[in-house]
């Protein structure tokens, strides 16, 4: 398996884990075309509303399902370990970015909960105005889903396609 991937938009490049069957993107995406939030896009990605984190992952990639996560989260250990495992593996190495807000047709304005709570996008839909997202805490080893309104800020990691 290569362990970096060099998205052809930007130039930037990503390592790569595999985990189980599936391949990672080691980091949060950092495309910054369609994010809400580019703030400390070096360290921590960027930030996507749902309908934009759909469009984000470059060409052989996708935004994950909540039950591609899911599948990680069993790899690692299960709900109660998981996020100990996806926060201290240097290879996924879960950043806690926190999540923004965009609004209602703005762009995001207030970031909060930086190194406190991580929060990604799944590409599964829960409602007309809400999608899953999954979540990572500084303070429990759980990694839990939640649905999230589609207008939040939240960042994106790509899994490759089979």
């Amino acid at each position: 398996m290569e362990s970096t991937f060099t998205d052809p938009r930007d130039g930037k490049t990503y390592k790569l884990v595999k985990i189980g069957k599936q391949v990672w993107m080691a980091e949060n995406l950092a495309y910054s075309n369609y994010a809400d939030f580019v703030k400390n896009v070096n360290s921590a990605g960027c930030m996507y509303n749902w309908e934009d984190a759909m469009l984000v992952c470059p060409e052989g990639w996708h935004l994950p399902t909540n039950e591609e996560w899911q599948e990680l989260v069993d790899f690692c250990g299960g709900f109660f370990h998981a996020g100990k495992v996806l926060k201290d593996n240097k290879g996924f190495s879960a950043l806690l970015a926190g999540y923004g807000h965009t609004g209602y047709g703005t762009k995001a304005t207030t970031l909060t909960y930086e190194n406190v709570i991580g929060q990604w996008w799944t590409a599964t839909a829960a409602n007309c105005n809400c999608a899953v997202a999954r979540s990572m805490s500084s303070t429990v080893d759980y990694v839990y889903s939640a649905n999230y309104d589609r207008h939040f800020a939240n960042s994106v990691r790509c899994v490759k396609d089979n």
